[in-house]
C-alpha cells in the first residue's frame, strides 16, 4: 500500500481554499484521481466547475457514493461551516480514507453516511469490487468484460438502505443547494424512490452520473432516468468541461456515449439565475 498526500489551492468568491487528500495508488481510481491531478489536470472539471458555480457559504450539499471524499472535500469548503454536507458510501475500506481526507482539511460540518441510499429503507446487498475501489455496485461488476479479478472471485457484503427521503428527514435537511449522485447505475432506483423529494423543489441541483454500461446492469435505459426527473419539473443539462452554460437536452433525445459521464438535472429558471 503506497499512500500520497496532495494538495491545492481553489479560489473561489475571492478566497483561497487549500484542499488535502490522502491517496492510495495501490487502488485504481485514487491513483486516477492522483495522476490527473499531477499532470495539471482539473478531475472531472464539468463537476468541478458546477460545485464552484453553484455552492455557497451556508449550503447543504449531499454526495451520494462519496468514494474517499473528493467532491465532499471540495464541497465542504465551498459551503464552510456555516454550511452542512451529508456523505454516503458504502464500502468499509473507502471509510477509513474519506474520513481521514475530512479530518486533513479540518471539517466537522461533512458527517459520513455508511450505507447506500435507494428505493426502500432496511438491508441490501452490495457486490465488491476487486478491480476498482469507485466501482462497487447492486450488480455484479464481473459480468464487465474489465473486471477479472471481481470476476474471479465474486463478493457481497450486506449493506444498510435507506431513501433519500429518509436521509432528508433523520438530518432534519429541509434544502439542498446540489446532490452528486454516482452509485453505478442505481441512480433510477434512488430517483424514483424520491418523486415527494423533487416534486417539492427540495434539491435544486442534481448532477447525476450517466453510466451506459451500469444502468444496463441494472435493468435500466437513460430514459427511465430522464423520465423520474422531468415528471417532477426538472430538465436534463449536459455540464461544460469549461463550466459555461449547460446544455439543455430535448426531451426524447438521448446522449450516445458509452462511458460514463454527468448530466445535470436542475429548472430552467436555476439555469439562469447562475448562469
Amino acid at each position: 500500500m503506497t499512500k500520497v498526500p496532495f494538495d491545492f489551492v481553489i479560489n473561489h468568491q475571492n478566497k483561497d481554499h487549500h484542499l488535502k487528500f490522502l491517496f492510495d495508488t495501490d487502488q485504481m481510481s485514487q491513483n486516477h484521481i492522483l495522476n490527473c491531478l499531477n499532470k495539471n489536470n482539473v478531475y472531472e472539471p464539468e463537476l468541478l466547475f458546477l460545485f464552484l458555480r453553484v455552492l455557497r457559504s451556508g449550503d447543504t450539499f449531499l454526495d451520494i457514493g462519496a468514494h474517499v471524499g473528493f467532491f465532499s472535500v471540495l464541497a465542504g469548503h465551498l459551503v464552510g461551516a456555516e454550511g452542512k454536507g451529508i456523505s454516503v458510501e458504502p464500502m468499509a475500506e473507502n471509510h477509513q480514507a474519506f474520513e481521514h481526507n475530512i479530518s486533513l482539511n479540518g471539517f466537522d460540518h461533512v458527517e459520513l453516511v455508511k450505507g447506500i441510499i435507494s428505493d426502500e429503507n432496511g438491508e441490501s446487498q452490495i457486490f465488491f469490487n476487486a478491480d476498482n475501489d469507485g466501482g462497487h455496485s447492486l450488480w455484479d461488476p464481473g459480468t464487465h468484460e474489465f473486471n477479472q479479478k471481481s470476476r474471479e472471485n465474486p463478493t457481497q457484503r450486506p449493506v444498510h438502505s435507506r431513501t433519500l427521503m429518509s436521509l432528508l428527514q433523520s438530518n432534519r435537511i429541509r434544502k439542498v443547494k446540489l446532490a452528486k449522485i454516482d452509485t453505478e447505475g442505481a441512480e433510477v432506483k434512488i430517483l424514483s424512490a424520491s418523486q415527494n423529494v423533487l416534486k417539492i423543489g427540495q434539491i435544486d441541483f442534481i448532477a447525476c452520473e450517466l453510466n451506459p454500461s451500469a444502468l444496463e446492469a441494472m435493468g435500466y435505459h437513460q430514459k427511465d432516468l430522464y423520465d423520474c426527473v422531468r415528471a417532477c419539473g426538472y430538465e436534463v443539462y449536459i455540464p461544460k468541461e469549461d463550466g459555461s452554460l449547460p446544455q439543455l437536452l430535448p426531451e426524447g433525445k438521448y446522449i450516445q456515449t458509452q462511458y460514463a459521464m454527468n448530466v445535470v438535472f436542475t429548472k430552467p429558471e436555476l439555469i439562469a439565475q447562475y448562469w
